[in-house]
């Protein structure tokens, strides 16, 4: 049975990171194959709908700052501080998620966008939701994982002792949503090289944007450190630590650039994933409606995972492919 796990875009070109964008795991043998498909998924049984066109917030807002001018160098730790300023006293966040061009032009038409939101606490609590034909929803509560498995048309609850295909399953499901945490952005952020690329229109808000280089090394070692202090321990899958590895030996000494736009006062508003080399296109996530309540709801007759599988074999689709999900 073959389960398509998913990394960010951020490391497409590279191998793994952040679990798995389009890596291939068998239930004997596991073998990493990177994709050019982005990730996308989340709740079908509820939807956080399209991102507004402003960054609002209930709670008080952080001091307003002013921003570098357009070259100034400004350090990586400085840019994460106040990521994390802005994070500060919210109690959920909305997103929404896309493809960009090399030129930043959103991108719509050739990849199924997302969306979904945060609550900003631990154990994770989110929900994505997948606009693309690939349904590869997900519900997380309180560290709970729940994903839809399209090819059994079913909602599937990770057990509490997984065996090794379901933590497989598990993890790649909870990473699509784990990767885009704002508090694993700021990781990432963090120790890099920033530059100010001057101020911008994020859908109607004003924001400064940050361009933040590091090397494949670094960014993977941050990405998956803040993902597993948020939930998602994606390096427990051994298929994971062998690809993460392997990259880090081949590429880990490149150089990749992440760019963030936050709000005067330290809210992301949007994040813009790694991206070096040759590649052409990146995703890229809108944060909207800081402050928000973030309650999702467990999906209604969720099934084991050995129940999906069942079934799945029992129609003739023993081996899922792209597009099956579960968490």
């Amino acid at each position: 049975m073959k389960i398509l796990l998913r990394t960010t875009v951020t490391f497409a070109a590279v191998g793994l990171l952040a679990a798995c964008n389009n890596t291939t795991v068998t239930q004997n043998t596991s073998t990493a194959t990177s994709s050019s498909s982005s990730s996308s998924a989340s709740s079908g049984s509820s939807s956080s709908g399209g991102s507004t066109s402003s960054s609002t917030s209930s709670a008080p807002s952080s001091t307003s700052t002013s921003a570098p001018s357009a070259g100034s160098k400004v350090s990586g730790d400085t840019i994460a501080g106040q990521i994390r300023t802005g994070i500060q006293g919210q109690a959920g966040v909305k997103f929404k998620e896309g493809r960009r061009d090399a030129s930043g032009n959103l991108r719509t038409s050739t990849t199924g966008t997302a969306n979904g939101e945060f609550a900003i606490k631990d154990p994770l609590t989110g929900k994505y939701n997948d606009t693309s034909s690939r349904m590869e929803n997900t519900v997380v509560i309180d560290g709970v994982a729940y994903g839809y498995y399209r090819n059994a048309k079913m909602w599937v609850k990770a057990g509490d002792n997984p065996s090794a295909l379901e933590l497989s399953f598990k993890t790649a499901y909870t990473a699509q949503l784990c990767k885009l945490d704002p508090r694993v952005v700021a990781e990432m952020v963090a120790g890099g090289q920033g530059e100010s690329k001057g101020e911008a229109d994020v859908d109607g808000v004003k924001a400064t944007h940050y361009a933040v280089t590091n090397t494949v090394a670094q960014l993977m070692q941050k990405q998956v450190n803040g993902m597993k202090q948020h939930g998602c321990d994606v390096l427990a899958v051994p298929s994971n630590q062998t690809s993460y590895d392997s990259t880090i030996k081949r590429d880990g000494t490149k150089s990749y650039t992440l760019d963030v736009y936050l709000d005067p006062h330290g809210k992301l508003v949007r994040y813009d994933e790694p991206t070096g080399g040759t590649s052409t296109s990146r995703t890229s996530i809108t944060y909207t409606d800081w402050g928000a309540t973030v309650n999702p709801t467990a999906p209604a007759d969720a099934k084991t995972f050995d129940e999906a599988r069942s079934k799945a074999t029992g129609s003739g689709s023993a081996s899922p492919t792209s597009g099956s999900s579960a968490a």
